[in-house]
C-alpha cells in the first residue's frame, strides 16, 4: 500500500528531523521552534540581544543541517 510506506517515509523523516534538532545547541533549538511558531527574524533577534542577520543565518545553517540529514 502506497499510503503506508508514505507514512512509514514520513516518520523516518521526522526521526532524522527530531535527531538532528537534538544535535543543536539550547539556543539555536530555542531560535529554530520561535521561527517555526511564526516569531520574525526581528523578534527573536530582540529576544536574543542579537542583529537579525544572524539569526537569518543560524536559521539558514539549521535548515542546511537538516536538509543534509534527509537526503
Amino acid at each position: 500500500n502506497s499510503s503506508a510506506a508514505s507514512d512509514v517515509y514520513k516518520r523516518q523523516q521526522l526521526m532524522n528531523v527530531n535527531d538532528i534538532i537534538a544535535t543543536l545547541t539550547e539556543n539555536e533549538q530555542k531560535v529554530i521552534m520561535m521561527y517555526a511558531a511564526g516569531y520574525s527574524t526581528n523578534e527573536i533577534a530582540g529576544i536574543f540581544d542579537t542583529v537579525p542577520s544572524t539569526v537569518r543565518s543560524r536559521i539558514m545553517w539549521i535548515r542546511r543541517r537538516v536538509q543534509a540529514g534527509n537526503s
